[in-house]
């Protein structure tokens, strides 16, 4: 049986972070209509999304990205769809997949990135 090997890390940086509920990172505005965080790991990231009414034009992404709407609602669209996601709903975006993003009043996001 082979041996396990450990994780590759910066040693540096604590294994473990923790980011309490009542101090969490602060939202730092991207753009017109986002305010987020990215909490970068070794293999993707997290980010927590705030979106303000607005629309962000079809784009893509060469990573994945799997969410879920914690309040509000927005629209993914593209050339064909338009797809609407509501709080309590999750999504996953497969890479390179050209989409835009259209949001009437506010929406809440926790978003993996790989």
């Amino acid at each position: 049986m082979s041996e396990v090997q450990p994780a590759l890390m910066n040693q540096s940086e604590p294994a473990i972070e923790v980011f309490p509920a009542a101090n969490p990172p602060k939202l730092a505005p991207y753009g017109e209509m986002i305010e987020s965080v990215f909490i970068k790991g070794n293999m993707g990231g997290l980010a927590v999304i705030k979106l303000k009414a607005g629309e962000i034009p079809a784009h893509t992404h060469e990573q994945e990205h799997v969410g879920v709407v914690l309040a509000g609602s927005f629209e993914f669209f593209n050339a064909e769809k338009t797809t609407i996601i509501k709080a309590g709903e999750m999504y996953r975006i497969r890479p390179n997949v050209p989409h835009g993003i259209r949001c009437q009043d506010n929406a809440l996001i926790i978003q993996a990135r790989a």
